[in-house]
Order: C-alpha cells, then sequence, then structure tokens
C-alpha cells in the first residue's frame, strides 16, 4: 500500500495519522511514526529534536503537524495539547504551552504569535491571521509548511552551490600567500645579484613578499 493510502486507511477508521513511514525488512521503522484518535493522544517516537532554541526546521514541522490535526476536524487547543505531547524538544514544549495557554484565555491564534516574534516571522504572523478570517487556517498553515519547506531547500541549495567555489577561492589565496612570501623572495638574492633594475611590478611583488613573511602573525 502507498504512503498516501495507508493515511487514506487509517482517516476511514476515525484516526488522526500525524506520520507514515515504512517498517524496514527487521520490523524497524525508518522513521518514527505517530497516529492519534480524537478521543486520545500517545506518546509516540515524534522529536523536534534536542533541547536548544525552536530552529525553523522544528517550526516547519510543526506548522504541518498542526495544519494535520486541524483539518482533521480537532479544535485548535486541543490540536496544540496533543502537539505538547508529541514534542521531544523542550523549548518547543514551553513554546507550545504558552501559545496554547493564550489561545485558552480567549486570545486569536495570531495575537499568541506576536508574543514570540523571535520565532515567527511578520510574514508567518500575517499568514495566520488571514487564515483566521477567512475560516481556513488549516489550510493556510500546510501552504505555509510548504513554502518554509521549500525556502529550506533552496537555502540549503546555495548553501551547497557556494561551498565548491568558496574552497577553490581559499585554496587560490592560500597558493598566492605561500609563493609570495616563500617561493618569491627566494629570487631577490639572484636579481640583487643581477645589479640590474627590476620593473616596479617585480619590485612590489618582492617588498610585499618579504613584508608578509616578516610581519604575517
Amino acid at each position: 500500500m502507498s504512503h498516501a493510502g495507508v493515511i487514506a486507511h487509517l482517516q476511514s477508521t476515525g484516526l488522526i495519522p500525524i506520520r507514515a513511514a515504512e517498517v524496514t525488512a527487521g520490523g524497524a521503522v525508518s522513521a518514527g511514526a505517530s497516529v492519534s484518535s480524537t478521543t486520545a493522544s500517545r506518546k509516540s517516537s515524534f522529536s523536534f529534536g534536542g533541547r536548544g532554541k525552536v530552529t525553523q526546521a522544528d517550526l516547519s514541522v510543526l506548522t504541518r503537524e498542526l495544519a494535520t490535526l486541524l483539518r482533521a476536524g480537532l479544535p485548535l487547543d486541543r490540536s496544540m495539547e496533543i502537539l505538547i505531547g508529541l514534542a521531544e524538544k523542550e523549548s518547543v514544549s514551553e513554546l507550545l504551552s504558552a501559545i496554547r495557554n493564550e489561545v485558552r484565555g480567549g486570545t486569536a491564534l495570531s495575537k499568541a504569535l506576536e508574543k514570540h516574534r523571535d520565532v515567527f516571522s511578520r510574514f508567518y504572523i500575517n499568514m495566520v491571521k488571514a487564515g483566521e478570517a477567512g475560516g481556513s487556517l488549516g489550510t493556510v498553515l500546510l501552504r505555509l509548511a510548504d513554502h518554509m519547506e521549500r525556502a529550506t531547500e533552496l537555502k540549503d541549495s546555495v548553501i551547497s552551490a557556494l561551498i565548491y567555489p568558496v574552497i577553490l577561492f581559499v585554496v587560490a589565496v592560500l597558493s598566492v600567500l605561500i609563493l609570495v612570501m616563500f617561493v618569491v623572495p627566494q629570487f631577490k638574492q639572484i636579481f640583487d645579484q643581477s645589479k640590474q633594475a627590476l620593473p616596479f611590478a617585480t619590485e612590489v611583488v618582492l617588498t610585499t613578499g618579504i613584508f608578509l613573511r616578516q610581519n604575517w602573525p
């Protein structure tokens, strides 16, 4: 059965699949999966990572899981309660708890997010506000998760594309420095013995090499 088929089957039984992962031949799950019913939630192997600050990767996963629960028909505070139970990262759990408490107190989700501007961008908050106004918060969160994942993929692609040129640049700079500091000065004695006037560019290279060699620290 395909990944989509598994999720559809679980939904038909009244369950809310948060993730589905293929089981290897040895019975181990290649990536942890968790399922929550509308009446109970169970602690699973789902994890947002370590215990440091909330990263963009954490936020992307959190957004997608919240969208899944909301689109399944769960109320917002109940959805957040489930995610708090699933979170293994302390900072994520604390963030969700603070937002849940604000929501239970009657504050709109977008207003609750504004109190955590160090985690949620203005774009994120405005999108949530638009979803609340249009009554399609789950759909908006799903699109936000897609957007964040594409942005992360693009960032990773740019970084990967820049690694090779940066390595070449560093190697080239080091090679030039080695030549100027250690190789070129060796020719000074030969030039001095010739007792001939050197071109200005050659004088500059020799002087630079000697200066760098004597004062490089």
